[in-house]
């Protein structure tokens, strides 16, 4: 990893309330961990799309390959995609080409190519993914117990 971060901020939104809250908020966290924010990279998108289909994700990507971005910036990890399996092969790609990540409603700092953080944050995303499966199925059963009372 080059000693500069370049940053990047991934921002997909379901309307404008939501990216200029997003925006903020990276922009302060970047601010506050003196990091360059280059470029927005932004998905306008309630839809389950594939990453593969987002405008704003495949130039945060090409700007990836090129050299221009070395760090991403978001609020949550979910605003990339909520499929265990797009998370675990963004996981891989970012961790190829030296990428970290900050999520900046949390703080969180991830450096994908770290095996021991790419296995833990896979495990943990895996074992969230499970707990929401959970939840929505008890809140399903509530609702049919509901419906036939």
């Amino acid at each position: 990893m080059e000693d500069k971060q370049k940053a990047g901020a991934y921002i997909r939104v379901e309307n404008e309330d939501s990216m200029d809250a997003q925006k903020d908020a990276i922009e302060r966290f970047a601010k506050n961990k003196g990091i360059d924010l280059l470029d927005f990279y932004i998905d306008n998108t309630s839809e389950t799309v594939s990453l593969d289909n987002r405008e704003g994700y495949l130039k945060l990507n090409e700007d990836i390959v090129s050299g221009k971005i070395n760090t991403v910036i978001t609020t949550s990890f979910e605003k990339f995609t909520g499929d265990h399996r797009e998370k675990q092969g963004l996981m891989h790609n970012f961790a190829e080409k030296g990428v970290e990540i900050y999520i900046a409603s949390t703080g969180e700092h991830m450096n994908p190519s770290d095996p021991i953080t790419r296995e833990q944050r896979l495990l943990a995303e895996a074992m969230r993914d499970m707990e929401e499966t959970r939840a929505e199925q008890v809140r399903d059963r509530k609702k049919n117990n509901e419906k036939m009372h």
